[in-house]
């Protein structure tokens, strides 16, 4: 293979040109190693990296047991503000002794991140980038991804590798009824486990605007397909909108400030040669592999992410920069990708942009650590003191009513446990809301039932530990003080 640099040919020239490449390569070699490395000790980390990793790993065990996140009447204990997909895959897995707890969902995770860069070099390739723009960048959204919730027991990567391969499928395939059909089956799945995802179906329908049979027949596909989801969710989640739109409208704060901090952290800090990147990638484009409309696509996928976050999502409560890498840079990098064969052509700038594409892996790697991941944070001690009280306790309490759950007690859960969804019903709902959805006094009704309950379990002198299902209600110092 070819390495990147100059030509080999005229005389003795091709002996720098080799070096650079072995050295571009060793570089490449060494920040994935590093990547790697960190990878496996997020996979291997004994504590919970984020608040809803340990209610995943018990919705994953409910489901296991038969138990459904759809009835009602176990609310708000098997209650989620995600979609049904992720539970009913990971409790699928973990009726085979899989995925039931942290470290077996951070592998699916980690198996979902591998296919969506496996994905984007497929792409890549197909717009005639070389291997050695693949590796770079490839790297670079590696570590991006492994900045924040991607990574962890979220639904985020298996809904991400869904929506970007609703992306790809007709990209790759081509623009046939088939390929449509597919990524109108692989978006509706997407919004099921996280329901932003359904704006892929708006990327692509848009990219079809200027082919009317292609757009029509795609439609037809999507409302195909989203009608059989509602049909399933009628029967087996009636209440999923009621999780959805609450959720939704209360985690969006459309805070300016944190959604510009959330900028610095990937253009300035993560990514500082992003934006002269983005630049090229808006370039007039790749000259290599499929049709105009092909290649103007990305762009107008990774455009349309950048407006979203930056009127709606970057304001998002606890959203940080997720989105923004998820629904813009991805789609970007795949444009740029494609911009890249026609920039090596011209071999006086293969090598700035090569080494540019370095400098950002590696600037992204350094964001790319959990504050609560450094054996000095106070965050971890807590964790430790968590668990030696796990360790020593003798009755505990479940209040997620999941008895099942008693036999196991290699988790240590506090302050998380099952139920994402209920944090939205501690404050009063009115106007539209309450209109749209009559039983949300129903809902509130059994959310402070539950809070009764689980309050009096964790007072009681008799009581040494209680696992608390819920999101954010309780604090460490309350359950370490029982």
């Amino acid at each position: 293979m070819r390495a990147p640099g100059v030509s080999p040919d005229r005389g003795g020239r091709g002996v720098p040109a080799l070096a650079l490449g072995a050295l571009f390569w060793a570089a490449v070699a060494a920040l994935l190693a590093q990547a790697l490395l960190f990878h496996a000790r997020l996979i291997g980390y004994p504590f919970p990296l984020d608040l809803s990793e340990p209610a995943q790993a018990l919705l994953a065990r409910g489901v296991a047991g038969g138990l459904s996140t759809g009835d009602v009447s176990l609310w708000p204990g098997m209650s989620s503000h995600y979609g049904p997909l992720y539970p009913l895959l990971t409790g699928f897995l973990c009726r085979f002794g899989w995925a039931c707890g942290l470290v077996g969902q951070r592998l699916l995770c980690g198996g979902c991140i591998a296919l969506i860069l496996a994905l984007f070099a497929a792409c890549a390739r197909r717009l005639g980038a070389s291997w050695a723009v693949v590796a770079g960048l490839g790297l670079w959204l590696y570590e991006l991804l492994l900045v924040h919730f991607t990574p962890i027991s979220r639904p985020d990567a298996p809904g991400l590798l869904l929506f970007f391969a609703g992306l790809g499928v007709p990209f790759l395939w081509g623009r046939r009824p088939a390929a449509l059909g597919v990524a109108a089956v692989l978006f509706t799945l997407a919004a099921l486990d996280k329901v932003y995802f359904i704006l892929g179906a708006g990327y692509l329908a848009l990219a079809l605007l200027s082919r009317p049979r292609d757009l029509l027949m795609f439609c037809g596909a999507q409302a195909l397909a989203l009608g059989a989801a509602a049909a399933w969710l009628r029967v087996h989640d009636p209440m999923w909108g009621y999780v959805v739109v609450l959720n939704q409208t209360h985690n969006l704060n459309f805070d300016r400030g944190h959604m510009l901090l959330q900028l610095w952290v990937v253009l300035g800090l993560a990514s500082p040669l992003f934006v002269p990147l983005l630049a090229a990638a808006w370039g007039r484009g790749a000259e290599a592999g499929g049709e105009a409309g092909d290649r103007d696509g990305w762009g107008l996928y990774g455009a349309l992410g950048l407006a979203l976050f930056v009127f709606v999502f970057g304001g998002a409560r606890g959203g940080l920069f997720t989105y923004l890498i998820q629904l813009s840079v991805l789609p970007f990098a795949v444009r740029f990708a494609g911009t890249c064969a026609r920039l090596e052509r011209r071999r006086i700038l293969r090598g700035p942009l090569l080494a540019a594409l370095l400098f950002n892996a590696w600037a992204a790697g350094r964001v790319a650590l959990h504050h609560g991941f450094d054996p000095g944070s106070p965050v971890l001690a807590q964790w430790r003191k968590a668990a030696g009280v796990v360790a020593l306790s003798r009755a505990p309490v479940l209040s997620s009513d999941l008895a099942l759950l008693a036999a196991d007690r290699g988790l240590p859960v506090y302050d998380t446990g099952l139920s994402d969804f209920s944090w939205t019903l501690h404050t009063p709902v009115t106007g539209w809301k309450r209109w749209i959805f009559p039983r949300l006094d129903l809902l509130q009704a059994r959310w402070r039932a539950w809070r009764g309950r689980t309050r009096a379990a964790l007072e009681d002198p008799r009581t040494d530990l209680v696992e608390v299902s819920d999101y954010g209600h309780f604090g460490f110092q309350d359950v370490l003080a029982s």
